[in-house]
C-alpha cells in the first residue's frame, strides 16, 4: 500500500480532524472550564462584580431604586417585571407609572402608620412618610415587642400542648381505647405546631392573610374553661392582652414587609437576580425539554432587562457596564490566554502568569468592546443633528428629503457595526489572546470571522450552549449534592438542641435552611436569630455563597474557553492559519519550556517565532557575505595596482 493510500485512511479515521468542531468538547469544554486556575479566576472576577454592584446599590438615591407596588394580598410586582409585561415602554410613561407607584405606597404607608398598633397622628404619619423613616419606624416598634411577643407564643403553645395532654388522658378513661386516643391526641398536638410555627413564621415577615391568623391565634390562645372567680377574671385579661400582641406583632411583620418594598430595592440586586432567573430556566428548558419557544423568550425577556437598566436607569448602567468592562478585561483575558496557550501547544500556565498577559493589553482588552459602540454613538449624533433642521417649518421638509439618502447610509453603517459587536464580542478577547495583537485587529478578525463564516460560527455557538447548558446543571446539581450532604449528614446532631427564639424548631433549619436545587443561596429569617446563630448563620451563609460562586464561576470559565476554541476553529477556516500557530512572549517561553531538573536537548525544535527570526537574518547574513567580498576584492585591486606601479618605475 502507498503512502498515499496510508494517509488517506489516517485522515479517514481522524474524526477530531474531520469534525473540528469536536475540539470544542476536548480543548474549549468541561475539562477545560474547571481547571482550577481558570475557577479561581472567574470566582475572583464574580466577587469583585458583586462588590461592586451592591457598592452601587449602596450609592443610588432613594428616587433612582427600583420600585414596587404591593396588593392586598401581599404580591409584590417590581417595575422590571411591570416593564417586561408591558405596561410602559416610553421614557414618560415610565415616569408616569413610577409616579404612580410611589402615590400609591405612600398612602398605604401612612395609613398603616395611623392604624394600630402604632397609631400614629396624620401630621406624624405624614412626616414620617415625607422624611422616608417611616421604615425605621416600624422596624424600631416591632423589634421593641419581639422578645415579648416570641415568648408569649412560648407560653401559650405550652399551655396548649399540657390541655391536649389532659384531654388525653379524660379520653382514654371514657373511651377506653389508648390508641384511637393516642391519634387523635398526636394530630391535635401536630396542629397546636402547625399553627405555633405559622404565626411564629408571620412574625419573621411570611405574607399570610389577616384572616388565617386570626383564626391561628383564636386556635392557640384559648381561656382556661376550669378557672373561677379572681381566676378567671385575671385570665380573661391576660387572654385579650396576648390575643393583642400576637395579633399587633403581625400586623407590625406586615407593615415592615410593605415599607420595605415601598423603599425600593437595589437596581443590581434587582437585575441579577432577574438574570439568574431567566438563565437557569432556559438551560433546564433547553436540557430537558428541548423548549426552544421557552428559551427564546426567556433570553428576549433578559435582553429587555439590559433594555430596562440601560434606558430608565442609564447613569448606574453606564457605572456597572465600566466596572464590569473593567474586570472581565483582566479576568476573561487571562482564562482565554491559558486556554489559547493550552489550545495550540498543550502547555498549561498559572493563574499569574496569565494575569501579567491580560493586565500588559489591558487597554486592547478593555476598548475593543467599546469602540464599535462609540462608532455607532458618534454615528447616532451625526444623524441627531442635521435632523434638527427637518422641525424648521417648510423648508426643513425639503432638507430632509435631500439628506434622507445620507441618513441611510448612516443606518447601514449602524446596524453592520451592531450585528458584528453582537455576533463577535465573543471572539475579540480570544483574538488578542491569542494573537498577541491590539483592539482594532480584535475587531477586524472578529467582524470579519462573522460575516465570512456566519453559518459556521452560529452552529459552533449553538452547540458550545447546548453542551454548555448540560455542563452547567451538572455543575450546579454537584453543588447540590454536596450541600445537601452536608445538611443531612449533620441535621440530626445540630438539631438535639433547638433554636433559642423558638425550641420546637431545630438549630440547623434555623441557622441554614435546607438547600434546594433552584436556590443554593439559604433564605434566612434573621429577625428570628439570637446573636450568637446570627454569628453562625452569616458564617455557613459566606460558605454556601462561596459554592455558589463556583458554579458561577464555571459559567465564566465555560463561556470564554469555548469562545478561544471557537476563534482557532474560524481562524483556521477563513486565514488558513495552522491551529498550533499563537503568539508567545520570550519569558513565557523560557518559562514553559525551561522546567526545572531538566537540561536542555543539542538539538531543539524549531518554534514559530525561531523560523521567523532565522528567514529576518539570512538576508544579512548574505548581505555580510558580499561586503566581504567586495573589501576583499578591493584589497586585491589595490595590491595589483601597486605592484603595477613598481614594475613601471623599475623600468623607467
Amino acid at each position: 500500500m502507498s503512502q498515499q493510500d496510508d494517509s488517506s485512511n489516517m485522515d479517514s479515521n481522524d474524526y477530531p480532524a474531520n469534525l473540528p468542531f469536536v475540539k470544542i468538547f476536548t480543548k474549549g469544554g468541561f475539562r477545560a472550564a474547571v481547571q482550577p486556575g481558570k475557577l479561581l479566576l472567574a470566582a475572583m472576577g464574580i466577587i469583585l462584580i458583586f462588590l461592586a454592584g451592591w457598592l452601587l446599590d449602596a450609592m443610588t438615591p432613594s428616587g433612582a431604586r427600583v420600585m414596587s407596588l404591593t396588593d392586598p394580598s401581599g404580591q409584590t410586582t417590581t417595575e422590571l417585571e411591570a416593564y417586561i409585561n408591558g405596561s410602559f415602554t416610553a421614557r414618560r410613561d415610565f415616569t408616569a407609572f413610577r409616579d404612580q407607584i410611589q402615590m400609591v405606597n405612600k398612602q398605604q404607608l401612612k395609613t398603616m402608620l395611623m392604624a394600630p398598633p402604632l397609631g400614629k397622628s396624620d401630621d406624624s404619619a405624614d412626616k414620617l412618610v415625607q422624611d422616608g423613616a417611616a421604615l425605621s419606624a416600624i422596624r424600631h416598634e416591632l423589634n421593641s415587642r419581639f422578645d415579648v411577643v416570641v415568648d408569649v407564643l412560648a407560653r401559650r403553645y405550652e399551655n396548649r400542648c399540657r390541655v391536649i395532654q389532659e384531654e388525653y388522658g379524660n379520653t382514654v378513661e371514657i373511651v377506653g381505647d389508648e390508641s384511637v386516643a393516642a391519634q387523635t391526641r398526636d394530630r391535635r398536638l401536630q396542629e397546636a405546631e402547625t399553627v405555633y410555627r405559622g404565626l411564629f413564621q408571620s412574625l419573621m415577615g411570611d405574607q399570610v392573610e389577616s384572616s388565617q391568623i386570626s383564626s391561628w391565634v383564636n386556635q392557640l390562645v384559648q381561656e382556661n374553661p376550669r378557672a373561677e372567680g379572681d381566676i378567671r377574671e385575671k385570665d380573661q385579661k391576660r387572654f385579650a392582652a396576648d390575643q393583642k400582641a400576637i395579633l399587633d406583632s403581625c400586623q407590625l411583620a406586615r407593615s415592615l414587609a410593605f415599607a420595605k418594598a415601598a423603599a425600593g430595592r437595589g437596581i443590581f440586586a434587582t437585575f441579577i437576580d432577574f438574570k439568574f432567573q431567566r438563565l437557569h430556566t432556559a438551560a433546564k428548558a433547553l436540557v430537558f425539554g428541548c423548549d426552544l419557544k421557552t428559551v427564546k423568550t426567556q433570553f428576549y425577556e433578559l435582553l429587555k432587562g439590559v433594555c430596562w437598566m440601560t434606558w430608565f436607569h442609564p447613569i448606574f448602567a453606564v457605572c456597572l457596564m465600566i466596572v464590569g468592562l473593567a474586570v472581565w478585561a483582566v479576568i476573561g483575558g487571562a482564562i482565554c490566554r491559558i486556554t489559547a496557550l493550552q489550545f495550540a501547544r498543550d502547555e498549561r500556565i498559572g493563574a499569574i502568569l496569565a494575569l501579567k498577559f491580560s493586565l500588559g493589553k489591558f487597554a486592547s482588552f478593555f476598548t475593543a468592546p467599546l469602540i464599535p459602540a462609540m462608532i455607532v454613538l458618534f454615528i447616532a449624533i451625526l444623524m441627531f443633528l442635521p435632523s434638527l433642521l427637518v422641525a424648521v417649518p417648510y423648508i426643513g421638509e425639503i432638507i430632509g428629503g435631500l439628506l434622507f439618502p445620507l441618513t441611510l447610509l448612516g443606518g447601514f453603517v449602524i446596524a453592520l457595526v451592531a450585528v458584528g459587536l453582537v455576533g463577535g464580542f465573543n471572539l475579540m478577547y480570544p483574538t488578542i489572546a491569542v494573537e498577541g495583537s491590539d483592539s482594532f485587529d480584535a475587531i477586524s478578525r472578529s467582524f470579519s470571522y462573522i460575516f465570512a463564516r456566519p453559518w459556521r460560527m452560529g452552529f459552533y455557538s449553538l452547540i458550545a450552549a447546548v453542551y454548555g447548558a448540560v455542563c452547567y446543571l451538572f455543575v450546579r446539581f454537584f453543588a447540590f449534592l454536596l450541600l445537601a450532604g452536608v445538611h443531612g449528614s449533620t441535621k440530626f446532631a445540630v438539631n438535639l438542641d433547638g433554636s433559642a427564639l423558638i425550641s420546637i424548631r431545630g438549630k440547623l433549619d434555623a441557622i441554614w435552611p435546607a438547600p434546594a436545587f433552584g436556590q443554593l443561596m439559604p433564605d434566612i429569617a434573621w429577625l428570628g436569630l439570637n446573636w450568637s446563630e446570627k454569628i453562625g448563620a452569616a458564617l455557613i451563609w459566606v460558605s454556601v455563597a462561596l459554592i455558589a460562586a463556583l458554579v458561577m464561576a464555571f459559567v465564566v470559565s465555560f463561556f470564554y474557553s469555548a469562545n478561544t476554541a471557537i476563534y482557532f476553529l474560524l481562524r483556521r477556516r477563513v486565514d488558513a492559519t495552522e491551529l498550533d500557530d499563537i503568539f508567545v512572549e520570550q519569558d513565557i517561553e523560557e518559562l514553559v519550556a525551561e522546567e526545572p531538573g531538566t537540561e536542555k536537548s543539542p538539538v531543539e525544535p524549531e518554534t514559530t517565532t525561531e523560523k521567523t527570526e532565522d528567514k529576518k537574518e539570512e538576508p544579512a547574513l548574505d548581505k555580510t557575505s558580499e561586503e566581504e567580498d567586495k573589501s576583499s576584492d578591493e584589497e586585491e585591486g589595490t595590491s595589483d595596482k601597486s605592484g603595477n606601479d613598481k614594475d613601471e618605475e623599475e623600468k623607467k
